[in-house]
């Protein structure tokens, strides 16, 4: 990752972890942040919370993709952050 990634993603506040899965919900899979991964809850906010930063490795045995997708997908999520971010400051 760029220093420029990181800094744009330093802008960016995600909400506190586990908010959903402590929240009394049935369906906890109309979550943004579920995942089929029950040892870290089936959230992805838990597993961060848990673990700390998570390898290319760590995430696609967690989603069920090969590495070098989490790698493709990164990258897409990032040139839409880098863009939104750019779009702001020029506004």
């Amino acid at each position: 990752m760029s220093e420029e990634d990181a800094k744009i993603l330093e802008n960016i506040r995600v909400e506190s972890a586990c908010d959903c899965f402590l929240a009394d919900n049935d369906d906890k899979k109309d979550c943004r942040m579920w995942i089929d991964y029950p040892k870290d809850f089936n959230c992805t906010l838990c597993s961060i919370e848990r673990h700390g930063k998570l390898t290319l490795e760590q995430i696609s045995e967690r989603i069920g993709v090969t590495t070098q997708r989490v790698g493709q997908l990164e990258a897409k999520a990032l040139g839409k952050i880098r863009k939104r971010y750019l779009n702001k400051r020029k506004s």
